[in-house]
């Protein structure tokens, strides 16, 4: 059993149906799991996070509310995060609002890989849909080698270990996903919409 935190980064603003959404999708039957959201937009929805309809087996909630300007502290906000949690994650998975997860995407991850110390990062496949998009999922992206550090890959959970400790390159996580091994699960976690 793995710490997973999972941090959703909102820009544009969130409603708490999406949020709700968001909990019951993350909630894992073999991890522990800590939803952090860091929200940069305009709206402040700390005082409805409270009336969530939270139950037994979803993961514990976080929301922090950041300025728009912020955002360029992201990293420095994502190390916070993880160096506070307590007990402290063994890896973290980074969503953006344009990302939409599979249901128990983190019971499908094989997380196990990360306690190989050459392991630095585990990431699955996912679907391209444009809005508007007349199909459900959208054009499957599946791939056939390991990510580039410029690739960008909706889901892909790192090493806080390795992160936190790298944390002074600009480029954090293209430095893992070039210097450390990754698994590739070959299985669609999400899609992503563009």
């Amino acid at each position: 059993m793995k710490n997973v935190l999972i941090t959703y980064i909102e820009k544009t603003g969130v409603s708490l149906e999406e949020i709700n959404d968001l909990l019951k999708k993350c909630a894992s039957n073999k991890h522990s799991i800590s939803l952090n959201i860091l929200d940069y937009s305009l709206q402040d929805k700390s005082s409805e996070i409270k009336n969530l309809d939270w139950q037994l087996g979803m993961p514990v909630l976080t929301y922090k509310k950041y300025d728009y300007e912020e955002y360029d502290k992201l990293k420095i906000h994502l190390c916070d995060t993880i160096e506070s949690s307590s007990p402290i994650p063994d890896c973290f998975i980074k969503i953006f609002s344009s990302v939409k997860v599979f249901p128990g995407f983190v019971d499908d991850m094989e997380l196990d890989f990360l306690d190989d110390p050459n392991y630095g990062y585990v990431y699955g496949d996912f679907y391209i849909k444009q809005e508007g998009f007349e199909e459900e999922l959208g054009i499957p992206f599946l791939h056939s080698t390991p990510p580039l550090k410029s690739q960008t890959i909706p889901i892909i959970a790192f090493c806080c270990k390795k992160f936190v400790s790298n944390a002074g390159h600009e480029n954090t996580e293209g430095l893992i996903l070039s210097n450390c091994a990754g698994k590739h699960i070959p299985k669609y976690l999400s899609t992503l919409l563009v």
